[in-house]
C-alpha cells in the first residue's frame, strides 16, 4: 500500500504553485465549498449512491440493486440510468483507478495496531474521520502523504481519548 500511495500524490510542484499564487487558492476553496453546499444535497446523495454501488461491486459477490442502496433517510430516489451515468463519471474522473490510497486506507490498520490488534471503538473511528476530513480545506496538508495524515489523526484521536491534548489545538 505504501508503494501505491505515491501513485496518487499530486505533482511535486503543486503545493509550491498554490503557495506562490500560480494557482488560485480561492478557486480551490470555492470548489470545495460548492461540493459541500447544502443546496446541492441531491448531487451529494447521487454521488454517495454511485460510490456505494461501485464499492459494492468491488467487495461483494452478491451486489445489491441501486434501489436498495437508496433506503433510510434518502431525500431523493434516483433512476438506475442516472446512477449509472454518475458511476461512469466517477470512474472516468478516477481514470478507472479504483484503489486510490487515501488516509482512510491506513486508518483501520493504525487504529488496530495502536489498540493491540483489537478493533477500534466507534468514537476513535469518528474522531479520526473528522480529523482526516478537516485536512481537506487546508493546502498545507497537501505536502503530507496519506499514511502520514492517517498516523497523525490516529495519534491525536488517541491523545484526545486519554485527555492528553485538546483536539482544536492539535489540528
Amino acid at each position: 500500500m505504501i508503494r501505491k500511495e505515491s501513485e496518487n500524490l499530486p505533482s511535486c510542484d503543486y503545493l509550491k504553485r498554490l503557495r506562490n499564487g500560480k494557482m488560485d487558492v480561492a478557486s480551490r476553496d470555492e470548489v470545495l465549498d460548492w461540493i459541500a453546499k447544502e443546496s446541492k444535497s441531491w448531487m451529494m446523495q447521487l454521488l454517495a449512491v454511485a460510490c456505494l454501488s461501485i464499492a459494492a461491486k468491488m467487495a461483494e459477490t452478491d451486489v445489491p440493486l441501486s434501489l436498495d442502496l437508496q433506503t433510510g433517510d434518502s431525500k431523493y430516489v434516483f433512476e438506475g440510468r442516472t446512477i449509472q451515468r454518475m458511476k461512469l463519471l466517477v470512474l472516468t474522473t478516477l481514470k478507472w483507478r479504483m484503489q486510490a490510497v487515501t488516509p482512510f486506507s491506513f486508518m483501520d490498520y493504525y487504529l488496530t495496531k495502536i489498540n493491540s490488534d483489537r478493533i477500534a471503538s466507534c468514537s476513535s473511528i469518528v474522531k479520526c474521520t473528522e480529523l482526516i476530513l478537516s485536512t481537506l480545506k487546508g493546502i498545507n496538508f497537501i505536502e503530507f502523504k496519506p499514511s502520514e495524515i492517517a498516523a497523525a489523526a490516529v495519534a491525536i484521536s488517541v491523545a484526545v481519548e486519554t485527555e492528553v491534548v485538546d483536539i482544536e489545538k492539535a489540528i
